[in-house]
């Protein structure tokens, strides 16, 4: 760990069918091998996932649409569909008791974030300030008729038939429980898998709040992981949101 060991280089001659040249190695370990005449065997060893829990499957497609697809390799997702939002709640006041589960990270819909006065460190609320399904029918609701994002579905795929009749066309329409995640599950047919394209579109247009979080995510990540995070996978993750992108 000393400061001065990337100002390091190390010079490794050998005698190579009667000539003298230096080896190149990208690791200590190498070169002990071949002072030792010897051979270690790769390690399959592979750093145990952070686990990461979702209200439900639309918050888990949306956070995949932000950075999780990038991080795939280090985190593993899951949702608490089967026993409901509070649940989720309840697990992250059991998580200030119990040191064990700090070590999962937990990501509410957007709207549940209000639900906490005094969140535990280790959640993140999804950005948006409203369940998924209501982030997209807003969303869509206010965009152009001539917006590209229609015809990347397909030549028939309008505004009029995303914003149905019944649905109205007011913004506040989205906040209705019920209604919108019936809308949802209607629409969902034209979006592609994982509905990638709509949450895509939304994350496009919410570059800053989308940067927050992915800052705030990665700083959860890096406390959790075991080993580190390359730095250009988290580069990756953090440019996509800058405004010269």
């Amino acid at each position: 760990n000393s400061p001065l060991r990337r100002k390091i280089k190390v010079l490794y001659l050998a005698n190579e069918d009667g000539a003298v040249v230096e080896k190149t190695f990208s690791t200590y370990q190498e070169i002990s091998d071949h002072l030792k005449v010897e051979s270690t065997p790769a390690s399959t060893r592979r750093p145990r996932k952070v686990s990461v829990v979702f209200e439900d499957k639309e918050g888990e497609l949306l956070f995949k649409q932000i950075c999780g697809s990038k991080l795939r390799n280090y985190t593993s997702v899951g949702n608490t569909i089967s026993f409901g939002a509070g649940d989720l709640k309840n697990l992250g006041v059991l998580s200030t008791k119990l040191p064990v589960l700090m070590d999962v990270i937990l990501v509410p819909d957007g709207d549940m974030a209000k639900a906490w006065s005094n969140p535990p460190r280790n959640l993140l609320a999804l950005p948006g300030g409203k369940r998924p399904e209501t982030l997209v029918y807003q969303h869509l609701v206010a965009m152009n008729d001539s917006d590209p994002f229609w015809k990347s579905i397909n030549t028939t795929y309008t505004r009029q038939v995303a914003i149905v009749s019944r649905g109205g066309s007011s913004l506040e329409q989205g906040d209705d429980k019920n209604w919108v995640k019936q809308w949802y599950k209607e629409q969902s047919q034209y979006w592609g898998r994982g509905n990638q394209k709509v949450f895509k579109a939304w994350v496009q247009a919410n570059k800053p709040d989308c940067l927050k979080f992915c800052r705030k995510f990665v700083k959860l990540l890096r406390g959790r992981y075991k080993d580190e995070i390359p730095k250009t996978v988290i580069d990756a993750i953090l440019n996509q949101f800058k405004e010269n992108h």
